[in-house]
């Protein structure tokens, strides 16, 4: 698992979706392939989120702290009281565990 890789598909591709989810929740009324995209987009966040609901709590913090409120590493630490260290080993533990969930949509062990 390529965890470099599914940092960088979250810092990329996944802002995007989130905003195409996001504004354009009514996506079964816009004409294609707006519509078509909107809906992937929303698919796509869904099974995001349904992989966050089951991971442990602390991993799943993380990772809508850092990916989903993009929230820096000082503010993180300050809020749930660990090193910056504990963080990423946590970070790195949840980004395992999407990697593998997240498998079936897209697979990170190619890039």
């Amino acid at each position: 698992m390529n965890i470099q890789t599914i940092r960088e598909w979250l810092n990329t591709e996944w802002q995007s979706l989130l905003r195409i989810a996001h504004y354009i929740r009514e996506y079964m009324y816009l004409p294609e392939p707006i519509g078509k995209n909107s809906k992937y987009a929303h698919d796509i966040v869904k099974a995001v989120f349904e992989i966050l609901a089951n991971m442990p709590i602390k991993q799943s913090n993380i990772f809508i702290c850092r990916y989903v409120f993009m929230m820096s590493w000082h503010d993180i630490s300050a809020m749930n009281g660990l090193t910056r260290r504990q963080n990423l080993y946590l970070e790195n533990k949840a980004l395992t565990y999407f990697g593998y969930e997240f498998k079936p949509v897209y697979d990170f062990s190619i890039c």
